[in-house]
């Protein structure tokens, strides 16, 4: 009988951790240490995968995406009361939302749209939200907590009771139809070998920047099985290399706040996403890396990837 239940204990402890130890197939967690730590305090503006990665377009089936972005809140961001994230098209940098606008065409759903789906908040004499802690609200009244901007990075506005840690959306059938081929439509003119010979492009896909204020991304659950194109490729990315994006903007939770970005995104070499630089008062901004290739000149002009800092009005 005791032999019986020792069995039976075994198989229980046996499945719980046959349950508990695979990682599930359509989880992608990051790639990058710079971006896995940023809980330091400081924006670390890095792509959750490297600038020399990202999930590959191929390997996303048609129809819609759905991600889920798990992430933890550094000290820094609570204090000043919000952090960011960018979903982004890998060629360019591209914020998927700015893309939207500039294509004219619903690319990423689920998620509030700023001033278009939410407003902000009234104030009292003193300057502090009336009716919420965040300082928006959407067109029901109700408290925003998170919101995506016209730049692209998606802002979590902190509150201590129910703090949000995990984000929701949905990149559209529409959008992953384009993504596949998402860098011929955003060069301005067909990448040329030496010879004056087009050559294919080879950057299409999805990545992650963080934020302000620092943010650590744990996890990023996607509703089909992915894959990088680091795997795909055989880990050989080396003839596809975009430059990093290095941005930080500076903000008060109680005082309005400014941002200053400066980008000129040059694409160079047969497959190169260049590198924007933006910096504002007060945060280190200097990890930038040059993208390099055979064929240059082709400049990939007015691609803005700073953050744009929020007014964040917390009620006294």
């Amino acid at each position: 009988m005791k032999f019986t239940k020792l069995l039976a204990t075994a198989a229980a402890v046996t499945m719980m951790a046959a349950v508990a130890l695979p990682v599930s197939a359509n989880t992608i967690n990051p790639t990058n240490a710079k971006a896995a730590t940023a809980d330091t305090g400081k924006e670390s503006w890095e792509a959750i995968y490297g600038w020399d990665d990202y999930v590959d377009a191929s390997t996303i089936p048609d129809g819609d995406l759905t991600v889920t972005v798990n992430f933890e809140w550094s000290d820094k961001g609570m204090a000043l009361g919000y952090t960011a994230f960018k979903p982004m098209i890998a060629y360019g940098s591209e914020g998927v939302y700015k893309q939207q606008l500039d294509q004219g065409k619903t690319y990423i759903t689920g998620v509030p749209y700023k001033e278009v789906d939410t407003h902000e908040d009234e104030k009292d004499a003193d300057g502090n939200a009336l009716n919420s802690t965040t300082g928006w609200l959407d067109a029901d009244g109700k408290e925003v907590k998170y919101q995506i901007q016209d730049d692209g990075f998606l802002q979590v506005l902190y509150t201590e009771e129910d703090t949000v840690t995990s984000v929701t959306f949905t990149l559209t059938s529409d959008f992953i139809s384009d993504l596949k081929n998402m860098d011929t439509i955003l060069a301005e003119e067909p990448l040329k070998d030496t010879d004056g010979n087009e050559v294919p492009h080879d950057w299409d896909g999805f990545n992650i920047q963080a934020g302000n204020n620092g943010i650590t991304i744990t996890s990023v659950e996607y509703s089909a099985d992915v894959k990088l194109h680091s795997e795909v490729a055989g880990d050989d990315t080396s003839s596809s290399q975009p430059g990093g994006d290095t941005s930080s903007s500076t903000a008060s939770k109680d005082s309005s706040s400014t941002t200053t970005s400066t980008a000129g995104t040059t694409k160079t070499g047969t497959n190169n996403a260049g590198g924007t630089t933006a910096a504002a008062g007060g945060s280190d901004a200097t990890d930038t890396q040059a993208a390099t290739g055979a064929t240059a000149g082709l400049v990939f002009a007015g691609i803005a990837l700073a953050g744009a800092a929020v007014v964040v009005t917390k009620r006294k």
